[in-house]
C-alpha cells in the first residue's frame, strides 16, 4: 500500500548518505551525493517505499563498482 507524505528532502538524502558511507568505505568505492539548487525543500512522497527502492538501487551500485570506483547519487 502507498501512503504518500510530506518530509523533507534534505533529510532523506542525509540520512542515505550515512546509511551508505559504510558501506563505500568497506568497499574502498568513492561515495558522492551531488545536491543542486533546484531540489525542492520538500516533497510528498511514500517514505518508506523511497527509501526502500533508493536503498536497493544504491546496495546494487556498490555491488557491482569494483575498488576503488565511484557510486553517485545526484
Amino acid at each position: 500500500r502507498i501512503e504518500p507524505r510530506p518530509f523533507a528532502l534534505l533529510d532523506f538524502v542525509q540520512e542515505l548518505e550515512r546509511a551508505f558511507d559504510v558501506l563505500a568505505r568497506q568497499r574502498d568505492v568513492r561515495f558522492t551525493v551531488r545536491r543542486t539548487d533546484d531540489v525542492p525543500d520538500q516533497v510528498t512522497w511514500d517514505y518508506d517505499r523511497m527509501n526502500e527502492v533508493l536503498g536497493n538501487l544504491l546496495s546494487n551500485a556498490f555491488k557491482f563498482t569494483g575498488r576503488g570506483g565511484q557510486v553517485d547519487l545526484v
